[in-house]
């Protein structure tokens, strides 16, 4: 085929539907505004440490990203994490590893009448079997994804399961909150914990992004401005500004940007779909990167290494005055202490940590305030 095909965005999404455009035949062109692909999966090195600008690790119910992989022969460039997880309330740290039968009997945070019922949850989940996918919805999908994850779980279950295991849940998974998610998706992800595996990549998560760049034409700091049909009908007149301005001639169009950005560079999309199309809801997110400058006995935060020197233990070289945070953007923290969790994966000492506080809560997810009061530093985040 000698069909071109435009792809909006570098993204992880875009670079992927350009390597199955490729492999299909096509000769598809990726335009990024940014200088660099991959998006909210990629990574920066700062004085020889990874972080993470946005996704940090991968479950492994990811199987359609575990199958694609093995397609890229990249699996052995997996890194398990250790998975552990801590809610702080009160000043006192509860830890569980997920995945873990013996560590959920231990979990002190839920009374045994608690543990009772997600196992009740967790069994209920199994038994939907194909309802839960969430790719092939059935009628039942449907149905469950009608009521929210909290109107359920207030319904029927003890507010303990909402504070202590759906908002943790939700906050680091989907980077939202029970209130705006669905039964469908709490008890999908809950049916996976028994067998729950966390994995990264040993040079971080941009590594993806950066091999499917290596076989398709990407071109970066192109910013599309307008998108149109050229008169006749066809083919479609792509707009580039930036620094490299053009205008791109193909026979197809796929935006791999976030929805209402669509209605802003295709004006002639009929109201109805550009309506639609700016409705659709994106979670606000900060990602913050801490560097470890010493050991916290009996907590979830462990040194990590430098990238490429995996094994090595850390010596506290690192500064106290460093400063280093990552938003989606620019997002700077003064004087952080260096806290890192221990799901942080070997061979990299910075990571991405999801920081949300469910309003009226008394829970907070990695509430680095209290951490931070307790080590007589102060401050809050």
């Amino acid at each position: 085929m000698n069909q071109r095909i435009a792809v909006i965005g570098a993204g992880i999404s875009g670079l992927a539907a350009g390597y199955e455009l490729m492999k299909a035949g096509f000769k598809p062109v990726i335009f990024e505004k940014d200088s660099s692909v991959g998006g909210r999966m990629s990574s920066e090195t700062v004085d020889g440490f990874v972080v993470e600008k946005a996704a940090y690790t991968f479950p492994q119910s990811h199987r359609s990203l575990t199958d694609f992989l093995r397609e890229l022969s990249m699996e052995h460039s997996l890194v398990q994490t250790p998975g552990t997880s801590s809610t702080f309330i009160r000043g006192k740290e509860y830890q569980i590893k997920i995945g873990s039968p013996t560590d959920f009997l231990r979990y002190k945070l839920l009374s045994m009448k608690n543990k009772k019922d997600m196992v009740k949850l967790y069994l209920y989940a199994k038994s939907l079997g194909r309802h839960r996918d969430l790719v092939h919805p059935t009628e039942k999908s449907f149905e469950l994804e009608r009521v929210s994850t909290a109107e359920y779980l207030l319904q029927d279950y003890d507010e303990e399961i909402l504070e202590y295991i759906a908002d943790p849940i939700f906050c680091e998974i989907f980077l939202g909150r029970p209130e705006n998610n669905s039964k469908l998706a709490f008890l999908a992800t809950i049916s996976n914990l028994a067998r729950f595996k966390i994995f990264s990549f040993d040079t971080g998560m941009g590594m993806l992004p950066e091999r499917l760049t290596r076989d398709l034409d990407v071109r970066l700091d192109s910013p599309v401005t307008e998108v149109c049909r050229k008169a006749g009908g066809e083919p479609y007149v792509v707009t580039i500004g930036g620094s490299h301005p053009e205008t791109f001639y193909c026979d197809g169009i796929i935006f791999a940007v976030p929805s209402p950005l669509v209605p802003v560079m295709c004006d002639e999309l009929p109201e109805t779909v550009k309506e639609v199309l700016s409705q659709v809801p994106y979670a606000p997110s900060i990602v913050t990167a801490f560097a470890l400058d010493k050991t916290y006995p009996g907590t979830s935060l462990t040194p990590g290494q430098r990238a490429g020197h995996r094994g090595a233990s850390r010596t506290g070289e690192h500064r106290d005055d460093r400063r280093i945070g990552r938003e989606n953007r620019q997002c700077r923290i003064e004087r952080p202490r260096c806290l890192v969790p221990r799901s942080v994966r070997h061979g990299a000492l910075l990571t991405g940590v999801p920081v949300a506080v469910r309003r009226g809560s008394v829970a907070a997810r990695f509430s680095l305030q209290a951490l931070f009061r307790q080590d007589g530093i102060g401050g809050s985040v």
